[in-house]
């Protein structure tokens, strides 16, 4: 993350929204699932990061943590949103 900070924080309108949004990414690609869901509500709720693919990056989070109840309610977001 601090290359992005020192190389593209600046470019945007909503660096905490952005930040968050790659936080989450990345958190995906170290299965750190915990942080991937906190990372990803917070960009969604900023509005930096879609609907449809924040639901299923969470789904697949829940699913890792073993909670498939929230994985079902997450990828059926996605579908009810226009999947």
């Amino acid at each position: 993350m601090t290359g992005w900070e020192r190389d593209q924080s600046e470019q945007s309108s909503d660096v905490v929204g952005r930040r968050a949004n790659f936080e989450a990414y990345l958190a995906f690609a170290e299965s750190r699932w915990a942080d991937v869901i906190a990372s990803t509500n917070l960009a969604e709720q900023r509005f930096a990061f879609d609907r449809r693919p924040a639901a299923v990056i969470r789904g697949f989070a829940y699913q890792a943590l073993g909670q498939a109840d929230s994985a079902i309610a997450s990828f059926e977001g996605k579908l009810s949103n226009g999947g």
